[in-house]
C-alpha cells in the first residue's frame, strides 16, 4: 500500500472551517489502512474534509459549485478573538519521499474585521526534504500525484453521491450534459479539444499562405485576392465560432449549476415540509410529556396510600392468623355446646333420651360431675367464640378499607416508564430536526424567482447561440468548399514551386487535422470502455443482487445503464442498485484519472441502505491506500465497522464543544 503515488501521514487544520484553535491527527499507513472519523452533523465532518481540499487547492466549492470565501472558511470564534492566521498543513509520502504541503491565509489587517479575499495574503508552502520548492514546481506536482479536476472523486462527500444517483435516475439532457462533462474532464479531452482548435487555426494560416504566394503572379492575382477575402471571412466565421463555443459551455454550466439549484430547492421545500411536521410532532409529544409529568405529579401526592395499604395489609394478614386459630377453638367449642345441652337435658329428665334409659344412681352422679366441670369452663369458651366473632369483624371491616384504599406505585411506575419513551422519541425528534435544519437552507423567496428566471433565460439564451452555432458552422463549411475550389484553380493556372509548397502544407495540416480528430475519438472510446469497465467491476463488488452482470455506458452520450445475466438492461433498478452505481460509477471515475492513493469520503453512507454498507465498505478498503471515512453515528453500527476491524488504522472523534468549536480526540482501536 505504501508504494502508491500520494500517502497522507498527518493534518494540522489551525482556525478552519468549524476547528478553533489547533487539531491534529495521524493517517493510518499499511495494511491498516482505515481512518473511522465520527461526529455529529453540523460538527466539523465537512470541515477535515474542505481543509484537505483547501490544502492542496487553495479553493473549495459549495453545492451550487460557487467558492466559499475566505471569510466564511476562517473560524468565527477564532476572527471574533483577533486571530491572524488561518492554516492547513498535511505530511505526505509522494512518490516514496517525504513532503510538506501547508497553505496559510493571514489577515492584512489585524485591526479590522475582513470582508473579502483581498483582505487576506494566502501562502501556499511546499517542502520536499526540508527545502521549500518554488510555487510552479509546488503546482506541478500536486497536479501530478492529485490532479484538481478529478478531485471531486476521491475527495467527496455524500452530496455527489445523490448528484450522481439522481443524474442516473432522471436520464434527461441535462444529466447526460453533466455525467458527459465530468467523464470528459476526467480523461483530458478538454485539452484535446483546444489542441483541434490550434489546428484549425494553423490551416486558416496555411489558406492565407497559398493567397500570399498566389498574388505575386498576375494570372492567379484576382484568385488570390477572392482566397484572401474567403480566408478572412472564414476566419472571422472561426473566431465568432470559438468565442460562441466557449459561451455555449459557459452557459451549459451555468443551466447545469441553476438546475442543481432549482433542484435544491424544491428538495429544501420537501425538507422544510418534514421541518414543520417534525415541529408539530415535537409540540404533540411535549404536551403528552407535560400530561404524564402531572399525572406523575399527581401520584406523587397520593404515595401514603401505599404505606396505608401495606400497613392494612399487614393487619388483614395478622387478623387472619388469629382467625385461623380462634376458629380451630371455636369447632371444638361448638362440639362441647352440644354436648353440654345434652348433659343438661339428662340432668332435667333424668332420662337419656339417646339410649332411652332412666338414668340413677352412681351413673346420674358421673354425669353430674362432668356438667358440674364443663359449666365451670363454659364461659372461657363463650369468650373464645366473642373473640372470633370480634376478629371475623375487624377482619372484614380492613378488607373493606383495602378494596377502598387503592396503592398507585404500579400506576407510578407505568406512567414514569410511559414518560421516557416520551422523552426518548422527542429526543431522537429533536435529533432529526437539528439534522434536518443543519441540511435545510434559509432561502429568499426574492432569490429563488430571480433563480428560476435566470434559469429560464439561460435556457432561451442557449437556444438562440445553438442556432447561431448552428448558422456559423454552415457558413464555414462553405467557405471551405470555396477555399478549396479556389485553390484548385490556382493550382491550375500557376504551377510555381511556392505555391505548390504551400498548397502542400495546408494539405499536410488537414490530414493532421483528421488524424488528431480521428484519434481523439478513439482516445475518448478506449477511455469510456475503461470507466465503464471499472464502474462495473466496482459496481459487481458492491451490489448483492446477483442477477446484475454489468454496467454499460453509451458510447453516444455517456447514458448509464445496468445489464442482468441474461444480456436485458435493468430498467427500474433498486434504489439501493441506483446508489451503488453512483458510487461504483464515481470510483471508476476517480481510478481512470490516477493512480490508487487516498479516498476521503464525508457522509457517504447516508444515501445506503444497510445491506450494502458492508460490501461497500470492504470494497472500498481494496481500492485505496489510505480510506478515511467521516460518518455520524447513524451512518455506520459498530456490528458494520466490525467487518473490517482488522484493516482500522485510527479511530477518532470531533468533540464539539460550541458552535464553532471542534476538536479531534484521537479514540483507541
Amino acid at each position: 500500500m505504501n508504494k502508491a503515488p500520494l500517502i497522507f501521514k498527518s493534518i494540522s487544520i489551525i482556525n478552519f472551517g468549524g476547528y478553533f484553535g489547533e487539531s491534529n491527527a495521524k493517517f493510518p499507513l499499511g495494511d491498516r489502512n482505515i481512518m473511522v472519523v465520527q461526529g455529529r452533523n453540523t460538527g466539523g465532518k465537512t470541515s477535515f474534509l474542505n481543509a484537505l481540499k483547501w490544502c492542496l487547492y487553495g479553493e473549495v466549492g459549495n453545492r451550487a459549485e460557487n467558492q466559499i470565501p475566505l471569510t466564511q472558511l476562517f473560524n468565527s470564534n477564532a476572527l471574533l478573538d483577533g486571530e491572524d492566521a488561518m492554516k492547513v498543513e498535511v505530511e505526505a509520502i509522494i512518490k516514496e519521499e517525504p513532503f510538506t504541503i501547508s497553505r496559510v491565509a493571514k489577515r492584512k489587517y489585524p485591526n479590522s474585521k475582513p470582508t473579502s479575499n483581498n483582505d487576506f495574503a494566502v501562502q501556499f508552502i511546499v517542502k520536499k526534504d526540508g527545502q521549500v520548492l518554488s510555487e510552479d514546481a509546488s503546482n506541478r506536482i500536486i497536479n501530478r500525484i492529485a490532479p484538481k479536476i478529478i478531485s471531486q472523486f476521491f475527495l467527496f462527500d455524500g452530496e455527489l453521491l445523490k448528484e450522481y444517483e439522481d443524474l442516473i435516475e432522471k436520464r434527461n439532457r441535462r444529466s447526460t450534459y453533466q455525467l458527459t462533462e465530468a467523464i470528459e474532464d476526467v480523461l483530458g479531452l478538454p485539452a484535446l479539444k483546444t489542441a483541434t482548435r490550434f489546428l484549425e487555426k494553423a490551416e486558416n494560416f496555411a489558406d492565407r499562405n497559398v493567397s500570399q504566394k498566389a498574388q505575386s503572379k498576375t494570372q492567379t492575382k484576382n484568385l488570390s485576392v477572392k482566397l484572401d477575402t474567403l480566408t478572412t471571412q472564414r476566419d472571422e466565421a472561426a473566431n465568432a465560432l470559438q468565442k460562441n463555443e466557449l459561451k455555449l459551455e459557459e452557459l451549459e454550466r451555468k443551466k447545469s449549476s441553476l438546475e442543481k439549484e432549482v433542484h435544491k430547492e424544491r428538495e429544501m421545500d420537501v425538507l422544510r415540509g418534514k421541518i414543520n411536521a417534525n415541529k408539530e410532532q415535537r409540540e404533540k409529544l411535549a404536551r403528552q410529556i407535560d400530561e404524564t409529568k402531572e399525572k406523575l405529579n399527581t401520584l406523587t401526592s397520593l404515595a401514603w396510600k401505599d404505606g396505608l395499604y401495606l400497613a392494612l395489609e399487614n393487619k388483614h394478614k395478622t387478623l387472619e392468623k388469629e382467625q385461623d386459630a380462634l376458629s380451630d377453638q371455636h369447632e371444638s367449642f361448638i362440639v362441647q355446646e352440644h354436648e353440654f345441652s345434652a348433659l343438661q337435658e339428662i340432668i332435667s329428665s333424668r332420662h337419656c333420651n339417646a339410649c332411652d334409659q332412666d338414668v340413677s344412681g352412681a351413673n346420674f352422679e358421673k354425669i353430674l360431675s362432668k356438667f358440674e366441670l364443663m359449666t365451670q369452663s363454659r364461659e372461657k369458651r363463650k369468650a373464645q367464640h366473642e373473640a372470633l366473632q370480634e376478629k371475623t369483624y375487624q377482619a372484614r371491616k380492613v378488607r373493606e378499607l383495602l378494596n377502598q384504599v387503592k396503592p398507585v406505585s404500579d400506576q407510578y411506575g407505568t406512567q414514569y416508564g410511559l414518560m421516557l419513551q416520551q422523552t426518548n422519541e422527542l429526543s431522537r425528534l429533536s435529533y432529526d430536526h437539528d439534522r434536518m435544519k443543519a441540511e435545510s437552507q434559509n432561502e429568499d423567496l426574492e432569490a429563488v424567482r430571480k433563480r428560476r428566471l435566470d434559469l429560464e433565460q439561460t435556457v432561451e439564451e442557449i437556444g438562440v447561440l445553438k442556432s447561431h452555432i448552428n448558422s456559423l458552422s454552415s457558413s464555414i463549411s462553405e467557405h471551405d468548399r470555396n477555399i478549396e475550389q479556389l485553390i484548385r484553380e490556382i493550382q491550375s493556372k500557376e504551377d510555381s514551386e511556392e505555391v505548390e509548397v504551400a498548397t502542400n502544407i495546408k494539405k499536410k495540416i488537414e490530414t493532421l487535422k483528421k488524424i488528431f480528430e480521428v484519434g481523439r475519438g478513439q482516445l475518448r472510446e478506449e477511455m469510456r470502455k475503461h470507466v465503464q469497465d471499472y464502474a462495473s467491476r466496482a459496481y459487481k463488488a458492491m451490489i448483492h443482487e446477483g442477477d446484475h452482470e454489468n454496467v454499460l455506458i453509451s458510447p453516444e452520450n455517456f447514458e448509464l445503464s445496468i445489464v442482468n445475466s441474461r444480456g436485458r438492461h435493468v430498467t427500474e433498478p433498486s434504489s439501493g442498485a441506483t446508489q451503488v452505481l453512483a458510487l461504483a460509477l464515481i470510483v471508476a471515475l476517480g481510478k481512470a484519472g490516477r493512480e490508487i492513493g487516498p479516498i476521503v469520503m464525508d457522509s457517504p453512507f447516508g444515501r445506503l441502505d444497510e445491506s450494502h454498507r458492508e460490501r461497500v465498505l470492504r470494497y472500498l478498503t481494496r481500492q485505496a491506500s489510505q480510506l478515511v471515512l467521516l460518518y455520524h453515528s447513524g451512518e455506520l453500527q459498530p456490528s458494520t465497522l466490525n467487518t473490517v476491524q482488522t484493516r482500522i488504522g485510527c479511530k477518532y472523534t470531533i468533540l464539539k464543544e460550541a458552535e464553532g468549536r471542534s476538536k479531534l480526540k484521537e479514540g483507541e482501536l
